[in-house]
């Protein structure tokens, strides 16, 4: 998040930036801050989900996205979204 908000602050000076090695190495230490504290969350959060199979589904499916294909987190989060909707709407017809 700070490397992003940065990053929309400092757009109209990005190509000058880019070009300091103190940016780029802050920018990679934000990046690294961001991982790590994502990674946390998850592990927390992992913690306290039950042990079922959609639950673990899901966790394979975005880890699969994130890590091999490569998809932005954007596209991960709508898609899990959306089948969770489509999910919960079939069971409410049931």
């Amino acid at each position: 998040m700070p490397s992003g908000c940065l990053v929309v602050l400092a757009q109209r000076h990005l190509h000058q930036l880019k070009a300091n090695p103190r940016f780029e190495q802050g920018m990679r230490i934000l990046r690294a801050v961001k991982t790590a504290f994502l990674a946390v969350a998850v592990l927390r959060i992992g913690a306290h989900v039950p042990f079922k199979p959609v639950y673990l589904l899901t966790a394979l499916f975005s880890a699969m996205c994130f890590a091999k294909l490569k998809v932005p987190a954007y596209v991960v989060y709508g898609t899990v979204a959306a089948v969770c909707g489509l999910w919960l709407a079939y069971g409410a017809l049931i």
